[in-house]
């Protein structure tokens, strides 16, 4: 079956010549450690959708500077948020 794109949720096949190749992510999935960094239990979702991209478009980091932004506005919030709560 075809996956769905980490941030639109949407059907994501790649086509490569005439054969469509869909990654549908065989491992399993481990849950966060409790002691995890709050960047890394609030941010896993922009930092999927950053290695998705990279994936995409061939590990060029400028073709992909929308989904880092995101992903380090998560984090600052994140931490702002930790460190507010301390």
């Amino acid at each position: 079956p075809p996956s769905l794109h980490p941030v639109t949720r949407k059907w994501s096949p790649t086509v490569i010549g005439k054969m469509v190749f869909v990654y549908t992510g065989k491992g399993r999935r481990q849950a966060q450690k409790e002691d995890a960094p709050p960047e890394q239990k609030h941010c896993a979702k922009q930092a999927c959708a950053i290695q998705w991209c990279l994936a995409k478009r061939d590990h060029k980091e400028e073709l992909c500077q929308n989904f880092i932004r995101e992903w380090e506005d998560c984090r600052d919030k994140a931490v702002r948020a930790a460190e507010a709560k301390n």
